[in-house]
């Protein structure tokens, strides 16, 4: 029985494919060295990077890099583990890190309807134009909250239930909404 090598990785498109990675990253909200730092230890090949390797990758500063690596620590994207016989640290990409990172938004969106509803009254109840804002951002926050636990236990089973894909499924591009006329962009 024959076994195919792994196909051959060419350092300067792994390049382009963690600057389009941080680039999506960056896009929703996280800063750009964090988005870098963990677009290259997601694409490395074990999913874990040292931070001298990190920052050689990168072409940043081993203190650009701490800073980066304490973000995605604190927020659970990366993990730190001890290498025996080094008084270096890796930082790994957790197992379920995507499950990980929805679950601190869902997280976020229940603080988020907690603070809303705790404001209802001090913004003059649900009567007022400014409750009813701050009611209708409770309400959303409780639904999405809700549907990401049943996402996710949908995931777990979709991923469980079937074996990896040889290709991703391509996504279908979203066209943009038509704005309003006079209304302003974004």
């Amino acid at each position: 029985m024959q076994h195919d090598a792994p196909p051959r990785r060419d350092d300067a498109e792994v390049g382009r494919v963690i600057e389009r990675l941080a680039a999506r990253l960056i896009e929703s909200g996280m800063a750009r060295m964090p988005a870098r730092v963990f677009a290259a230890i997601f694409t490395s090949p074990e999913g874990a990077l040292t931070a001298a390797e990190i920052a050689e990758r990168l072409s940043v500063s081993p203190a650009a890099v701490s800073k980066a690596v304490q973000t995605l620590t604190q927020v659970r994207l990366l993990h730190r583990e001890y290498v025996p016989g080094s008084r270096r640290d890796r930082y790994r990409v957790g197992e379920d890190v995507w499950a990980d990172v929805w679950g601190f938004r869902a997280q976020w969106l229940r603080s988020m309807a907690a603070t809303a509803r705790e404001s209802i009254d001090a913004l003059g109840g649900q009567d007022s134009d400014a409750g009813a804002r701050m009611a209708e951002l409770h309400d959303l926050c409780v639904f999405l909250t809700d549907e990401l636990v049943d996402i996710f236990d949908h995931w777990r089973e979709h991923r469980t239930g079937h074996a990896r894909p040889a290709a991703p499924t391509p996504v279908r591009p979203v066209p943009p909404r038509p704005i309003a006329r006079g209304a302003r962009r974004a």
